[in-house]
Formats: C-alpha cells, structure tokens, sequence
C-alpha cells in the first residue's frame, strides 16, 4: 500500500494553464449586441473554505492505467494533468487531498468494510473495479447513497448519465463512473482489427461501413468466416495458427455482442428490476449472435487466459480480438502491424446505432462508505474533482493517448467517439444476481444450453432479486 498527501502548493505556471480561456474567433463588426458569458460550472458551485481539513480517496492504480498522478509532474500527459486537477482543487477550495493507493484490483473492498464496521471515518471516496468491489458491499449497508450527498450531480456528463438512467433503483445510486476515475475510458468493449490482414483478404473499407451505419452481425460473420489456416504447416489447427476472432471464452464476450446488437437483459421499468432473459427479442439476439460466432464457420481462438488471445493478435495471427478497450491501450500501441477499433456490429442495418457493453470488472468504478460524516464537502469536492477532470484530464487521456497514441488513423479516431458515446450497462450488469448475468452471453457463445440453463438459475436469481430489494428497503 503506497499512501501519499498532496501539498497544497502550486505553481503559477499550472495556475495559467488551468485558467486559461480562449477568445473566439470571427468578425465582429456588425455586432451591436453583446452576449452574457457562460458562468464556469465551478463557479455555479459557489464559493467554499474547507479550512484545509483533509479528503481521502482509497483507490486501485496502475502506472500503465492511471487513476491518480504521481507525487512530481513527470511530462507524462495524464499523470501532469491528473497533477494539475489535484493541485488546481486542493487551493481552491482550501481541503487536503489524500491518496491511499492500492495495487490490486478488488484490493479497496476489505478495507472499506473493516473501516464502516468499526464505525470508522477513513475515507471519503474509493476507486475500484464496480462488480468486483463495491456490488457485495451495496446490500452489506457498507455504501452510502450517492444521490443523498449535497451538490453531487450523477446525471451530469462527467459522471455517467447511462449509469443514471439504468441503474437508479428508488431513486439511490450506490456505485458509478465518471471522468474522477480515468480508467473508465478502459472499460468499454470493442473489436479491434489487423489492418494489414483484413486489406489481404479484401474487406471493405470497415470504417466506413461503421460510419454508413452498415456494420452488422452478418457482416462481421462474412469476413470472419473461413478465413483460419494452418500457418506452420503443421496440419494441425491450434495456437500456432491464423484464427478469424480471437476473444476471451467468457459470458461477457457474448454479452457484449448482445448489447451491442440491441439486446437490453435488464432494465428498470417503474422503479422495478425487470430480468430480459427469458423473452423473445432477448432469445432472437442471442441465436443470431451464435449464428455468426459458430454456425459461419468462424474459427475461434478463445481461452479464459487473456494473454494468449492477446499474443495471438499482437503477433498478427488473428484476423478479429474481441475485449474492453483496456487491451488495445496497454497491450496493442507497440504492436507490429497496424490495428484499427470498430464497435461491436449491430443487429442489422434498421438498428439505431452501436451499442458498446461496459465491463464492469475495469478499475474506473466509484463509490462513497457509508460512514462518511462531512457528507457536504464529500459531496462537493467529488462533483469538482469530477467535472475538473472531464475539463482537462479527459482531453489529455482521450485526445491525447488514446486517439493519437493508440488509434494510427484519423478514422479510428472518429469511430472511438461512436464507441464512448454510446456506452451500456444495466443494473444486473453491476449486481450479478446468482450469476445471471453472463448466462445470456455464455448461451451466445455457445458454452451454455437455454432451457435447461435458464430453469436451473431461475429461481436463484429470483431469489437474490428479491433478497436484494429486502435488503435495501
């Protein structure tokens, strides 16, 4: 465990630069009017002294997926602009903000709940993986309610209105993302492409067919579909060979597919959790998704160990890869071949838009423990930390290293901003209720039977939904 106190120094320099406003352009000649300037948001806030009392945020980090800045600027583009979001709010408002950094995934959720049961207030804010930390401690009363903290505003766009929107239940939020935790931008799931392989075989222009609307689970499947051979010659197909997808033999994998094809699971329909599973639009999906995952003729490469998939593409041995965007920012900017980003393909052409699944497991989730006692400046600072950092860190971590360092073209970069524009994620998405929720995506991959699946977690999943309700009530 690493922990840190930011000083609350700051340089001028940094002062200028997170300042700063830019004066449009144009001429002005004819103007005989003159229009009111928009208010900062900050500003909308209010004046606030914390009288330098102390703000602690217990959170996951990785140097390769920051959440937090390091203790000096290192000319790092995040790393400084995390710094500077740090600084510019720690003199602000006068409060003292404290890092207890912790290095694995899951690593928040044991020392959150040893401080709430001892009635202890440790920590204003932690940062860890959704499902994995912060969903068994909901029902545990280990979180608070984050829609009941003063000036917090969840439905903003630095937070994550989709989260909001799907998974407000009696009007309480418990966990979301935002731009305060930067590995968010890792979280979404998309395909990426071998470029060099995908012009040997001919395909379309493959981000077009995604800007006119036209990638679909058909499409996907004619181009991936017998395009496997036996590289070494070995007469044999296994690692060593060229594969059309490559992905993670995991529900999620289907699940992401059947979002992404307009499936909803679950969804919250008068204040009520409404399991999707067993319907009709639900069922169509899936088969088609497992139409075009198996039936095709696709040969897949998929282990539950990521990094042989990974290595499969990386060394250009897989026409498709299949996973959150997390791999191709940490694992795939080095690689040889070139790689291009495409969303996950949509029902058919008729569908409105492309839908990206949220993996929930991603280190950008947010929660608040329930003995927080100054909820007023855990509120406020949480909502300027957040909107600070959709201001200048997510230019620098989305503009900079993921469309410029990541993306080797200027379409990947337009397509990325269809896929972080429309992200998903449901309420089962975060809760699992008896393992519900790669059920779906296990039977799209074809690693589970419906009816004789579905009747065996039915009344489970029942069960913990309803468990759950009684739990929060």
């Amino acid at each position: 465990m690493k922990k840190r106190t930011l000083i609350c120094l700051i340089l001028a320099g940094l002062l200028t630069a997170s300042c700063g406003t830019s004066v449009p352009g144009g001429d002005t000649a004819g103007d005989t009017t003159t229009a009111e300037p928009e208010i900062p948001y900050l500003e909308t806030l209010g004046e606030k002294d914390f009288g330098g009392k102390t703000f602690t945020i217990l959170g996951v980090h990785y140097a390769a997926r920051p959440n937090f800045a390091d203790e000096a600027m290192t000319g790092e583009v995040v790393n400084d602009a995390l710094a500077k979001r740090d600084s510019y709010i720690s003199e602000k408002y006068n409060v003292n903000l404290e890092f207890v950094v912790q290095g694995g995934s899951g690593a928040t959720a044991p020392l959150v709940k040893q401080s709430v049961l001892a009635d202890e207030d440790n920590y204003n804010l932690a940062i860890d993986t959704i499902a994995g930390a912060f969903a068994p401690l909901v029902t545990q009363g280990i979180l608070m309610d984050m829609n009941s903290l003063p000036t917090l505003d969840l439905s903003r766009e630095w937070w994550s209105p989709m989260m909001y929107e799907n998974t407000t239940l009696d009007g309480k939020m418990y966990v979301t993302m935002g731009d305060i935790a930067p590995q968010k931008y890792y979280a979404p799931y998309a395909l990426c492409f071998n470029v060099q392989q995908a012009e040997k075989y001919q395909l379309p222009d493959l981000y077009q067919m995604v800007l006119d609307g036209k990638w679909t689970l058909e499409q996907f499947g004619k181009m991936s579909k017998d395009v496997t051979y036996d590289l070494d010659g070995n007469g044999t197909i296994d690692y060593n060979d060229f594969y059309g997808f490559a992905r993670p033999n995991t529900g999620t994998s289907g699940l992401a597919f059947i979002t992404g094809a307009g499936g909803r699971p679950c969804t919250i329909e008068n204040n009520e959790i409404v399991m999707n599973i067993n319907n009709e639009r639900t069922l169509d999906i899936a088969q088609k998704v497992f139409a075009q995952l198996d039936m095709t003729g696709i040969k897949e490469h998929n282990t539950e160990t990521n990094a042989a998939n990974n290595e499969m593409f990386k060394s250009g041995r897989a026409l498709f890869y299949g996973n959150s965007l997390s791999v191709a920012i940490a694992e795939f900017r080095e690689m040889e071949d070139d790689f291009g980003i495409i969303p996950v393909p949509k029902y058919d052409e008729a569908q409105d838009g492309y839908c990206a699944y949220i993996n929930t497991w991603c280190l950008g989730g947010s929660a608040v423990p329930a003995t927080v006692q100054d909820t007023e400046m855990t509120g406020f600072i949480m909502e300027a930390l957040c909107y600070k950092s959709y201001e200048d860190v997510r230019p620098a971590l989305y503009e900079v290293v993921i469309k410029q360092k990541v993306s080797r073209d200027d379409a990947t970069a337009q397509v990325l901003d269809i896929i972080y524009d429309n992200t998903y994620l449901d309420f089962n998405g975060i809760y699992d209720f008896a393992g519900s929720q790669n059920f779906i995506g296990d039977v799209a991959i074809g690693n589970k039977e419906f009816a004789s699946g579905y009747a065996a977690i039915e009344p489970a999943m029942i069960e913990a939904m309803e468990k759950f309700r009684e739990q929060l009530s």
